[in-house]
C-alpha cells in the first residue's frame, strides 16, 4: 500500500500515542492561535485608535497595519515551525516519519512546493530506515522538474541493494536563526505601522526629532526590504536560479536610499525643527513677502495707545502658536467667516510676524493667520494677537501674495484658557 496516496492511506490509522504525531497537531494549532490573535490585534488598534484619532493618522493607515500585521503574524508562524522542527531532531526516525506524514496530508499536500518538500523529507526518513518501497512511493510523486542533492542521492540508492543511508549521506538542513527572524519582521512590522503616521502632526507634540528621524529609515527600508523581497522571487521564477547574497544586497541598499527620499523626508524635516526651530517642510514663502522686511507698524487714531504691539515681549514656542491658529481656525468657521480649517498647519516666516499659518484655501482665496506678537487684553490678561489675511488666487490656484491680500480681523487668544477676543481692527 502506498502510504503517500490519499485515496489509500488513512491519517488517522497513524498510532495516536506518537510523539512525532503530537508534536505535529501543534503547527496546524499554533496557526490558528496566532491568527485569531493578529486578526483581535489588528481590530483593535484600527478602531480603538486609528477611528477615534484620525488627525494623527493618513487614510493609508489601516491597510498598512493590517499588512503589518499580517506579515508579522506569518514570521510568528515561520518561528513556531523551527521551533517545533527544532524539537522533532530529538524524535526517533519512526516518530520524525509519523510528524512528517501528518503535516504532509493536513498541510503541506495542497500546493507543489510545499508537497515536494514533504515528500523528500518522507522519503529521505525512508531511506534510512531501509523501507525501499515506500522510498520508492514517495519519490514517485514528486515533481520531475523538482532538483535537490538528497533527492539525487535518495534516486542513487533506489537503483543499488546498499545498506540504508546514514544522516551523514544528506545535506545539513539550515534553518534561520529565531533571533534574526523576529527582529527583522518586528522591524518591518514597525516600519510598515510608521508609514501610516502623520508626520505633520508631530510638530503639535513634544516627539524627539531624533526618533522621527530613525522612524522613517526604519519605515525605507521595511518598504525597502519588502520590494527587494518581490524582485527576488520574480527573478528566482524567471532564471529558475537562486539570486546570488551580494545582487540582494545592492538591490536592498538601493531601493532603502529610494524610499528614504519618498517617504523619509518628512521625518527628516521634522528632526531639523527640532534642533533649529524651522520649518523645512514643502511651503515656501512668497516673492511678495519681501515687500515687507521694512514694515513697520503704525497706530491709527482710533486706536492710538491701545493696540501698540509689544515688541519687547518674550515670543512664543512655535508649537504653541501654531495650537492656538488652530483653536482660532475653529472659531473662524464657527462664526461663518471660513468655510471649514486645517486641523494640520504648515507654518513659515514672515515680517509681518514670527509665525504665519495657513488656516483655510477655497477656490478663490488663502486664508492666513500671522502672529503678531503677545498683548494684554482689557482684563490684563497675557494673550497672542493673531491677524487673518485673504490672498486671492489666480487660474492656477496659486496665491497672488501678500501683495494683493484682504485683511480680514485681528484676534487675541488667552494663552492659559484659548478665549478667543474679536478686536474688530481694521488697520495692520
Amino acid at each position: 500500500m502506498n502510504i503517500y496516496d490519499r485515496n489509500s492511506f488513512d491519517i488517522d490509522s497513524i498510532d495516536q500515542n506518537s510523539k512525532g504525531l503530537q508534536l505535529a497537531k501543534m503547527l496546524p494549532l499554533s496557526r490558528i492561535i496566532i491568527g485569531l490573535y493578529g486578526l483581535a490585534f489588528d481590530f483593535l488598534v484600527i478602531y480603538c485608535i486609528y477611528y477615534k484619532n484620525p488627525d494623527w493618522f493618513r487614510s493609508t493607515f489601516p491597510v498598512l497595519f493590517t499588512l503589518a500585521t499580517i506579515l508579522l503574524c506569518m514570521c510568528l508562524i515561520f518561528t513556531c515551525n523551527i521551533v517545533v522542527g527544532t524539537k522533532a531532531k530529538s524524535l526517533s526516525l519512526q516518530e520524525k516519519h509519523d510528524y512528517n506524514l501528518y503535516l504532509y496530508y493536513k498541510m503541506y499536500n495542497r500546493r507543489k512546493g510545499y508537497r515536494n518538500f514533504a515528500l523528500l523529507s518522507l522519503a529521505r526518513i525512508d531511506s534510512m530506515t531501509g523501507d525501499r518501497e515506500q522510498c520508492a512511493n514517495a519519490v514517485s510523486l514528486i515533481s520531475p522538474d523538482f532538483k535537490n542533492d538528497d533527492l539525487t542521492v535518495i534516486k542513487e540508492w533506489l537503483e543499488t541493494e546498499d545498506a540504508p543511508l546514514e544522516r551523514e549521506n544528506f545535506k545539513e538542513q539550515k534553518q534561520p536563526k529565531k533571533s534574526v527572524l523576529l527582529i527583522g519582521s518586528l522591524i518591518v512590522f514597525y516600519g510598515l505601522a510608521y508609514a501610516g503616521l502623520d508626520v505633520d502632526m508631530f510638530y503639535f507634540s513634544n516627539i524627539p526629532g531624533y526618533f522621527a528621524l530613525l522612524s522613517g529609515a526604519i519605515s525605507a527600508f521595511a518598504f525597502a526590504y519588502i520590494y527587494t523581497l518581490a524582485i527576488s522571487v520574480i527573478l528566482t521564477r524567471i532564471t529558475r536560479k537562486k539570486i546570488a547574497k551580494p545582487i540582494i544586497v545592492v538591490i536592498l541598499a538601493v531601493l532603502t536610499i529610494v524610499m528614504y527620499l519618498l517617504i523619509g523626508t518628512e521625518s527628516y524635516n521634522y528632526c531639523r525643527y527640532r534642533h533649529t526651530g524651522n520649518y523645512y517642510g514643502d511651503k515656501s514663502y512668497d516673492a511678495e513677502d519681501d515687500m515687507y522686511d521694512d514694515f513697520a507698524y503704525t497706530q491709527t487714531e482710533d486706536y492710538e495707545g491701545e493696540h501698540n504691539i509689544d515688541m519687547s515681549s518674550e515670543p512664543l514656542n512655535d508649537l504653541d502658536i501654531m495650537n492656538m491658529m488652530i483653536v482660532l481656525g475653529g472659531y473662524l468657521k464657527d462664526q461663518g467667516i471660513i468655510e471649514d480649517y486645517y486641523t494640520s498647519i504648515a507654518i513659515s516666516f514672515s515680517a509681518k510676524g514670527n509665525v504665519r499659518g495657513t488656516v483655510y484655501k477655497d477656490d478663490e482665496y488663502e486664508y492666513n493667520l500671522y502672529d503678531n506678537g503677545t498683548k494684554q487684553d482689557e482684563n490684563g490678561n497675557e494673550c497672542l494677537e493673531l491677524v487673518l489675511e485673504a490672498e486671492p488666487l489666480d487660474e492656477e490656484g496659486n496665491s497672488l501674495g501678500q501683495a494683493e491680500a484682504i485683511l480680514k480681523g485681528f484676534y487675541l487668544v488667552n494663552i492659559e484658557t484659548n478665549e478667543i477676543i474679536d478686536e474688530h481692527k481694521t488697520h495692520w
